[in-house]
């Protein structure tokens, strides 16, 4: 009979294991829902960027939206310098491209 008592009274979780287990529970679905939502922000982010680049890549290739410039390049080892009627391509944006005109070459010593 004694064992029998001491057999019943070990059986199952109490309630503490059961509050413990819920609180876990709890914690690693917070952390998922923020982990996914941190997921979802990054990537509207970059398809963002990946828009503004595409446009700008489209009007680059284009060759729309030109102006008229100089460009002047420097040699480091002997100093001479190199100035170049270019024309530019792009928007205002980060990317531009230019195509240098051929008759506009002019090198200085």
């Amino acid at each position: 009979m004694k064992y029998m008592k001491e057999k019943l009274g070990t059986k199952g979780e109490t309630i503490i294991e059961t509050l413990v287990a819920i609180l876990i529970l709890t914690v690693s679905a917070m952390l998922l829902a923020e982990v996914s939502a941190a997921a979802v922000r990054m990537n509207q982010k970059i398809e963002d960027v990946d828009k503004n680049y595409r446009d700008e890549l489209a009007v680059v290739e284009k060759q729309d939206a030109s102006f008229k410039g100089e460009i002047t390049i420097k040699r480091l080892s002997d100093g001479h310098t190199y100035t170049y009627d270019v024309n530019f391509f792009g928007n205002e944006g980060d990317l531009t491209s230019y195509q240098a005109k051929a008759e506009g070459i002019e090198w200085k010593p």
